[in-house]
């Protein structure tokens, strides 16, 4: 291979001809290749100058690089969704958060609390931390997600501090709502659908004590570093109210990993309401259905 290399270089723009010969044949099947020469790459290891790197290429980071997430001073967005009577009254409202699924946005899944019904609840739709740029070019539209796009392995610490990253986010939009409207004070409740149910359970693991309840719609299982038996522990003593919707025919999330985790919590003694409905990757009539009955007897009712 060494002396093949040195025979083909030589000044750009110079043609070079190959004859190759596979093993056992003879030259009278041989194949000739012809192409110009042009400019050579050369890989290098992670970190070297020596020569330019391969366009397009991104090197694998070595063993004694670590890579890491940490808190960024940034704004993030959200949109408060108030009821229809709240400058006719004077009461106080339940909070429920309304968490995307990854390739959405705060204005496009706020349109769920209509479908919900708007009455007697203050909704915080709240935007992803991440930028999704596959999910605009796709959509055409600005996209989000709970993670950056650069993969991240489920037993990686790094996934865990950007999980815990976005729900202290949440809760510090909570926090702007209930100082600056008429919003209750203490725990609230989470409506995510698909990836935002995965940030609904990770809310309610963290932080149990702050959540009354949860409504996952098609969510994704957290990593198992969030799941640990010491947290399912905190969330059956605080009593959070877990509630968990699937469509049977779901191709994203298979409806079967939703089953073996509806069967881990309540095999932890955690208050869970499990429905399988007809349906996709989607939030249906029927599946909206659901979510309102969720808000009736567990957020709205003050129970």
């Amino acid at each position: 291979m060494e002396d093949i290399t040195t025979q083909v270089r030589g000044p750009m723009g110079s043609t070079v001809k190959l004859k190759i010969v596979s093993p056992g044949d003879d030259d009278s099947k041989a194949r000739v290749v012809t192409f110009t020469r042009g400019a050579m790459f050369v890989p290098n290891p992670w970190g070297s100058d020596a020569g330019p790197a391969i366009p397009g290429t991104e090197p694998s980071l070595p063993s004694w690089v670590v890579s890491r997430l940490s808190p960024m001073r940034t704004q993030g967005s959200f949109l408060v969704i108030l009821p229809p009577d709240y400058d006719k009254s004077t009461r106080k409202y339940p909070v429920c958060v309304l968490l995307h699924g990854a390739g959405g946005n705060e204005r496009q899944f706020g349109t769920v609390s209509t479908q919900l019904g708007r009455d007697g609840v203050i909704f915080i739709a709240i935007r992803a931390p991440f930028s999704n740029p596959d999910g605009t070019i796709a959509l055409k539209s600005p996209s989000y997600s709970a993670w950056p796009s650069d993969p991240i392995p489920n037993d990686s610490p790094v996934l865990d501090i950007a999980l815990r990253d976005y729900v202290d986010w949440i809760f510090d939009a909570v926090s702007d709502v209930q100082k600056n409207y008429r919003a209750e004070e203490g725990k609230i409740s989470l409506y995510g659908f698909s990836q935002g149910g995965r940030i609904a359970l990770s809310a309610a693991a963290f932080y149990p004590e702050r959540i009354k309840s949860y409504f996952a719609s098609s969510g994704s299982v957290p990593p198992e570093t969030v799941l640990t038996s010491e947290r399912l522990q905190r969330m059956k003593q605080e009593n959070v109210q877990v509630w968990m919707l699937h469509g049977r025919e779901d191709q994203t999330v298979p409806v079967s990993a939703a089953s073996a985790l509806a069967d881990r919590l309540k095999a932890a003694s955690i208050n869970v309401t499990f429905q399988i409905v007809t349906g996709g990757h989607e939030i249906t009539d029927e599946m909206a259905s659901v979510g309102k009955s969720w808000l009736d007897k567990v957020v709205r009712s003050g129970k």
